[in-house]
């Protein structure tokens, strides 16, 4: 008996508000349509609505930037189902100029999940022809609901997680102390023990580790990513800028050996926010099939 397993759809889109210039609102959240198509290849994302939607059970990688003058606050909340916030662009007024700041995660989505982002009340977010302010997304893999009594196809393991910091209220200080990790939000694989905020690769391979942190700009804020503990990797520093609040992040493929850890620490003298609107998070996947070590060539003398 020949065996037929469904094609796994080729999802990826990205948009940019376009327009020439300033959205904003003063009475009530906006949705934000992202009307000029830059990919769409399999025709999940509407362009008229601004709503992505899942076309299969799977993990999707989810990225949006927001730019706007920084004599108002800014936003863009990329909201699930149209009510449950996945992850937050948000910042204060910080004088003259203007800013950019962006967020994202990997996410895992049953079928006709959508996704989509608003403008919040008294905010506002800003772009032109250039493609400032952008949303963008595709399926890392697809993961289906089999048949218990068969037996199991062998695969690579599925790796993706999103953490966020502890939940704090909205009106408390940033800590100078690391803050613990709240939760795993999602993840298809446990290579990550929540209490401590460390992934750990479960196998050789190149993994794509991204990291987001918010905070006042009264204070320095850092993110320094560390792996096995001791070497640094990647990191957001940013000096004090006078009054509202930043949001920076770093990314990077990084090539791990089975059981390197990645993890995240506060560096002295800084400091870091977030609350449950996801503003400062820690995500990463292994994209592709994992690297096998070839066997050594011999020696010739």
């Amino acid at each position: 008996m020949t065996l037929f397993l469904p094609e796994t759809p080729k999802v990826a889109f990205a948009a940019s508000l376009g327009g020439n210039g300033l959205t904003k609102t003063t009475s009530g959240n906006q949705n934000l349509i992202y009307k000029d198509v830059l990919t769409n290849v399999g025709g999940a994302y509407n362009a008229e609505t601004g709503i992505f939607t899942a076309p299969i059970r799977g993990v999707y990688y989810i990225r949006f930037t927001a730019n706007g003058p920084t004599d108002f606050p800014m936003s863009a909340v990329l909201y699930k189902n149209s009510d449950s916030i996945q992850l937050i662009v948000h910042e204060q007024p910080s004088g003259e100029g203007s800013d950019t700041a962006s967020n994202g995660a990997a996410l895992m989505l049953e079928a006709g999940d959508t996704l989509s982002l608003q403008l919040w009340h008294n905010t506002q977010i800003w772009d032109n022809s250039n493609h400032h302010s952008t949303f963008s997304g595709f399926l890392l893999y697809s993961i289906r609901t089999t048949d218990t009594n068969a037996a199991p196809l062998p695969a690579p393991p599925h790796v993706n997680q999103r953490i966020t910091l502890r939940q704090v209220s909205d009106g408390e200080r940033p800590s100078t102390r690391p803050r613990g990790v709240r939760r795993c939000a999602s993840f298809c694989y446990p290579p990550t023990s929540s209490p401590s905020g460390i992934f750990t690769a479960p196998v050789r391979g190149v993994y794509y580790i991204r990291f987001t942190a918010n905070a006042p700009n009264d204070f320095p804020m850092s993110a320094v990513l560390y792996k096995n503990s001791d070497s640094i990797q990647l990191i957001v520093h940013e000096q004090p800028s006078g009054e509202g609040s930043d949001t920076a992040s770093n990314g990077a493929a990084l090539m791990l050996e089975a059981g390197d850890t990645l993890s995240l620490q506060l560096w002295h003298n800084t400091q870091i926010w977030d609350n449950s609107n996801h503003h400062s998070t820690f995500s990463g996947f292994l994209p592709s099939r994992h690297l096998q070590r070839l066997p050594a060539l011999p020696h010739v003398k």
